[in-house]
């Protein structure tokens, strides 16, 4: 028997303060949601990107930003990156690349670059940094937890 999970019921946290303002959601339903916000997506992976670029098509948001903490976006499908520098280039996604939130508040985020700590002018945060699994919860009932990464 096979118990295949996935990762979207326990979201990975920040661990900052205001992660738990209202304004702070873990997934993206409807980009209408956000009509006429400045929205922060936060993430470098597939999620973030698809959810940053879902906002940004739809055109719906006052702005979209993307916060990654490396200085270039990892773990894409090949078509993502180009779509991603598009809308970066034409101004529809603002990229912070290279910074980590370091708090949230209702009407902004503050952000650690290596050029310091900067005031972004924000309504919302949509935080996809991947989850957790309950693996711990499995090996209590005596379930055998094998980890799989990118494997069919």
């Amino acid at each position: 028997m096979v118990l295949a999970l996935g990762r979207r019921g326990a979201p990975r946290k920040l661990d900052v303060s205001g992660e738990d303002l209202p304004n702070v959601v873990y997934r993206l339903l409807e980009p209408e949601r956000f009509a006429g916000k400045r929205v922060l997506v936060v993430g470098g992976g597939n999620a973030a990107a698809d959810c940053a670029l879902a906002l940004a098509e739809s055109r719906v948001c006052a702005s979209v930003a993307l916060s990654y903490r490396r200085a270039e976006l990892a773990r894409m499908r090949a078509s993502v990156p180009a779509r991603i520098a598009e809308l970066v280039t034409a101004g529809t996604i603002v990229p912070h690349l290279g910074s980590e939130v370091i708090a949230i508040a209702l009407d902004h985020v503050m952000l650690r670059t290596a050029a310091g700590v900067q005031r972004v002018p924000n309504d919302d945060v949509v935080i996809q940094i991947g989850g957790t699994s309950p693996s711990d919860l499995l090996k209590t009932i005596g379930i055998e937890v094998v980890e799989k990464r990118g494997v069919a």
